[in-house]
């Protein structure tokens, strides 16, 4: 499988999107220019279009029905360069979801319908729903940890009790 033509088309695919990725976030540390930039998308836009065409005759048909895919939809591939603010990676939206996921994992899920709804307005916690209530405000702490009243007297029946 390692010196295959699917497992070639892979190398290639990999290390230029990898490429890719990087002069983009060159790009958006201005540390290039956007010419700079525009020159390496074309030659990696080519590099990566003639290598998911080698894909799709490449004699394996997982890699090839996906290098067709990828194709078919190859603008989607690359909006990011033609629309601003749109990020080449889905780093944010994997980054927002953490946190339902760490949950519902630690949690197994709900078992109740009113469970789901509570999960469902707010996944992660109080994200989503309105502060709690303020409480009544608590007396300050008392100086001396002692009794607040003396000790009942010894012959009371809670006392006998206890043997005090």
């Amino acid at each position: 499988m390692a010196g295959s033509p699917a497992a070639a088309v892979g190398a290639v695919l990999k290390r230029s999107g990898q490429e890719l990725i990087h002069h983009w976030n060159r790009l958006d540390r201005q540390e290039i220019v956007r010419s700079t930039f525009d020159g390496h998308y074309r030659r990696l836009r080519g590099v990566i279009l003639d290598a998911l065409d080698r894909g799709t005759s490449c004699g394996e048909s997982n890699t090839a029905e996906t290098c067709r895919r990828l194709l078919n939809e190859c603008y989607s591939l690359f909006v990011f360069v033609h629309h601003p603010g749109v990020s080449p990676t889905n780093n944010a939206a994997e980054q927002a979801l953490r946190k339902s996921v760490i949950y519902r994992k630690l949690s197994f899920g709900t078992e109740s319908q009113t469970g789901s709804r509570t999960l469902a307005r707010d996944p992660v916690g109080r994200g989503n729903l309105p502060p709690p209530r303020p409480t009544r405000p608590q007396p300050p702490p008392r100086c001396h940890p002692g009794p607040l009243r003396p000790p009942a007297h010894p012959s009371t029946p809670a006392n006998r009790l206890t043997g005090l």
